[in-house]
């Protein structure tokens, strides 16, 4: 052979005759250098055929290349064969001139759809056009690429011009992975750090910590432009570990300055728990420094979680065990769900400022957000409101018992030094007394639109969100009070009735008893020292009479201050009311203390107050309809009167409870050891069972203690709960199918595994088996023919799957992944059900049907479910090798 020919096979691809990657950036270089200045231009295009691994396997690898060879063709018919180059098996890259591009470009692509006899492929096409700057072949071709990647996976021919943002995107990328240890050393990159404010007191009680890189080049990089940048290159780690030592030397200083040290929050990515033991790395730099564990916090959002969730609570239960906080941050961003919460105990919840945005002009988003604090509350955690901007927004949050509040209305991103330096001007917030934050935490985590904590045990809250009673909370100390907290309805009664007093945040003994009355003053400081909750009638200096519920919620442990909730029941606002008032009989005034304790507690039926020494009732019938279920309006020997009359009355099933509950040993020893006693049974009345309760609390009266019963009509209210109930499940059933294929979803198989868990702690003993199943081909089904054609074939897949494991719920987990819970009948007969399993593989392989990877494994003392899972999904794989070798 000649050296010609030698060199020609050497430089040449054997393929498409096109010259090698060296021979045409050679070739490019010279094309350019002779196009410069002449005013056609010059550009570098960068081709990608979508979907030539679906095409090879499903034509065959000759038919592949003779698509190939007809591409190149075309090519040569464009740009002339030595401005083309394979550089890959599916990947062209041109050099052109670039003028009349755009509809040359058109023109290629249209006749591109007829190569091959039109058994063809969608074409990406990538264009560098030198008028972004004249750069190398090797530069020209990489630019070009990035154009073309930026196509995304659109299945249908595109072109996209490389520009401006593309390159400040590319360069961007390079410059920080480039320059990220220097930015760190060199003071570009600083840790600047948000307040978190205690909502009851008005002070700092949490830092986040966040980054800002200013470059002495570029400028202001974005920080999730940074995170974005760092986790791709999975090093996110080393930012991370940085802003934990900056807080950590910010913390010693700050407490060698001698201010209070609250906790510090870090972000973590989800590369650090890849990257490296992120948790010992933590541990190891805050134990060496000497910071206190407590004090600092991480914060890690739900997406990072949900990527790997046995993985991530293991991590989350070790930060707990060493005593480090754990945050879930910006939960209600995106697709966010209270699943994560079931399985996983956060000390805190981030509200995610999407939530927050809305609360002025959507009276949906305030009940939503009431709830979730709510939901966090009885959880266990507090709340922080993220993106706080608005005065209305951060009073909302406060009344709903949001205990913590962040965003620019309190303060911007500050530095150490601008913190420090508030301190010294005297314009600081100022950070909480750590020894005060448990007392604090408990005025602030109130919710002053709801009543419950108000009521006894059981009790039903108010209907209304935010149109309800005047209620407020106040902190007692030895020299007066200070408001603390107040809603809506407290601000207008008291710029109604008492004006001027809102503006005056503490108020002496001395002002309360001269504006208000000296009868609240004596009850405020009877609940501050004995603790226990009272309704009281104040009469005010103005003749005026509120009718007052309070109650103490926290002292302070450093200072003795008592914090007191108090709602306004009533107000009676004239002397001729307060004569009438006044003359009424002592009857009169316990029964109008009875309804405003029914418009808290429920539905009263009738109530009694009995002497709790000689058995003496009087008897109070508010629901006229009820009369049959009464005693008489005053006797004595009330209670074996209650027994007799529930012998009439209670519905066959409840008696026997109720003549065992209903005694007045029982009642009594319930009412001193929980606070109240509190039965539920069915009565007859008219023929008809009806749902009811009998509550019992004692109370203190200037005549001596007495014992209230009532009778509470629930039927209404346990008929919705039941349709509630009922609805729920409806709902729940719903969530839980998978709207592809109609088997259950991932959320059910969760909820499955997690029953299944406890069961094996339980010590149950369990047979069953996890078949785990993948689709196979499914990614190319969806690149050649579209996703409603990869749907089709999911929906078929998962119909073979039903068929042959009839007996046992399937459940769609992933994209093309399903797995089955085997027991009873498909468990006994796993072995044959798989080898018919097999079989259909078979065929399916010989006739072009849908082949799909299977892996069983039967249950065998593992500790979790999981640990199955994973032993079925090892077995899937090894199926699916070889199944791809037997094609």
């Amino acid at each position: 052979m000649s050296m010609e020919k030698i060199n020609e096979k050497i430089n040449y691809d054997h393929l498409t005759g096109f010259p090698d990657m060296n021979r045409f950036f050679e070739l490019a270089e010279d094309f350019f250098e002779s196009n410069a200045g002449c005013g056609i231009g010059s550009a570098m295009l960068f081709m990608d055929l979508c979907g030539m691994k679906a095409f090879n396997q499903r034509y065959g690898y000759t038919e592949g290349d003779r698509l190939i060879r007809e591409v190149a063709n075309l090519l040569v018919k464009y740009f002339g064969k030595e401005g083309c180059c394979r550089t890959t098996a599916d990947h062209f890259t041109v050099y052109t001139y670039s003028k009349d591009l755009g509809n040359r470009l058109w023109e290629f692509v249209k006749e591109f759809r007829t190569v091959n006899d039109g058994r063809t492929l969608p074409v990406r096409i990538g264009v560098y056009d030198f008028k972004q700057g004249r750069v190398g072949a090797a530069t020209a071709t990489d630019r070009s690429k990035i154009a073309c990647d930026s196509c995304g996976n659109i299945f249908e021919s595109t072109v996209r011009f490389f520009d401006a943002k593309m390159l400040k995107k590319f360069e961007d990328r390079s410059y920080v992975f480039e320059n990220l240890d220097i930015a760190m050393a060199e003071g570009w990159i600083k840790v600047h750090y948000q307040p978190i404010i205690r909502t009851s007191n008005g002070r700092v009680c949490n830092e986040e910590a966040l980054v800002r890189w200013t470059d002495p080049e570029k400028g202001n990089f974005a920080p999730t432009k940074i995170i974005s940048i760092l986790n791709e290159a999975k090093i996110a780690y080393k930012l991370d570990l940085f802003v934990l030592d900056e807080v950590l030397k910010k913390l010693k200083r700050q407490s060698e300055e001698g201010l209070y040290v609250v906790p510090n929050s870090i972000n973590l990515s989800g590369t650090d728990f890849y990257s490296c033991d992120i948790v010992e790395e933590i541990r190891k730099r805050v134990d060496d420094s000497g910071v206190d564990r407590g004090n600092i916090v991480i914060e890690i959002t739900e997406s990072v979680i949900l990527d790997d969730k046995d993985y991530m609570m293991a991590q989350i239960e070790r930060f707990r065990k060493l005593g480090f906080s754990v945050w879930l941050d910006d939960f209600g961003k995106a697709n966010s769900s209270t699943n994560i919460l079931q399985q996983i105990h956060f000390d805190v919840i981030k509200l995610d400022e999407t939530f927050i945005s809305k609360i002025e002009n959507n009276e949906r988003s305030k009940i939503i957000i009431t709830e979730l604090v709510r939901l966090a509350s009885g959880l266990g955690s507090e709340t922080v409101a993220e993106g706080v901007e608005t005065v209305e927004q951060a009073e909302f949050l406060d009344e709903i018992g949001c205990t913590r509040l962040q965003g620019y209305y309190f303060c911007d991103v500050v530095t150490i030094e601008q913190i420090f330096r508030r301190y010294k001007e005297g314009k600081q917030i100022g950070f909480e007394n750590p020894k005060e934050s448990e007392y604090y935490s408990a005025l602030g985590k109130v919710n002053l639109y709801d009543m419950s904590f108000s009521s006894f045990e059981g009790a039903e809250k108010l209907g209304s969100y935010f149109n309800t009673m005047p209620m407020f909370i106040i902190e007692v100390s030895d020299e007066g009070t200070k408001l603390a907290r107040g809603n809506k309805s407290f601000r207008d009664y008291t710029n109604v009735h008492h004006p001027g007093m809102l503006s005056k945040r503490f108020i002496s003994k001395a002002e309360i008893k001269e504006n208000i009355g000296s009868d609240f003053l004596n009850a405020m400081e009877q609940c501050s020292v004995d603790g226990k909750p009272i309704i009281v009638d104040v009469r005010e200096n103005d003749n005026g009479v509120a009718h007052l519920f309070i109650r103490r919620i926290a002292t302070n442990p450093e200072t003795g201050v008592v914090a007191l909730a108090i709602v306004i029941l009533s107000y009676i606002d004239n002397d001729l009311e307060l004569k009438h008032k006044e003359a009424l009989e002592r009857i009169e005034q316990e029964r109008k203390t009875y309804s405003r304790i029914t418009a808290l507690s429920g539905n009263y039926i009738c109530i009694y107050t009995v002497d709790p020494v000689t058995d003496h009732y009087v008897q109070f019938v508010l629901d006229d309809r009820f009369n049959e279920v009464g005693l008489s309006g005053e006797g004595d020997d009330f209670y074996n009167q209650v027994t007799e009359k529930g012998k009439e009355l209670v519905h066959v099933e409840d008696k026997s409870m109720f003549l065992l509950s209903c005694t007045k040993d029982n009642i009594i020893d319930e009412i001193e050891s929980k606070g109240v006693f509190v039965l539920r049974i069915r009565l007859i009345f008219n023929g008809e069972p009806r749902f009811t309760c009998i509550r019992a609390a004692k109370i203190e009266e200037k005549d001596g203690p007495q014992i209230i019963v009532g009778i509470i009509d629930e039927h209404e209210q346990v008929k919705k709960e039941m349709e509630y109930a009922r609805k729920l499940n409806a709902a729940r059933s719903i969530a839980n199918i998978d709207a592809l294929t109609g088997v259950k979803n991932k959320h059910a198989y969760i909820e499955a595994e997690v029953q299944l868990d406890d069961r094996l702690r339980n010590n149950e003993d369990l047979e069953f088996a996890l078949v785990v199943f993948d689709l196979n081909g499914l990614k190319e089904i969806n690149d050649k023919f579209g996703h409603q054609a990869g749907d089709r074939y999911i929906k078929e897949g998962c119909s073979q799957i039903c068929k042959i494991f009839q007996h046992s719920p399937v459940y769609r987990i992933g994209g093309d992944e399903f797995v089955v819970i085997a027991t009873n009948h498909d468990y006994h007969n796993l072995d044959a059900l798989s080898a018919n399993f097999s079989a259909l593989n078979e065929k399916n392989m010989e006739y072009g049907g849908v082949v799909i990877a299977m892996g069983a494994a039967r249950y065998n003392g593992e500790n979790k479910v999981s640990e199955v899972f994973k032993k079925a999904d090892d077995l899937m794989y090894e199926n699916k090798k070889y199944l791809k070798e037997s094609e």
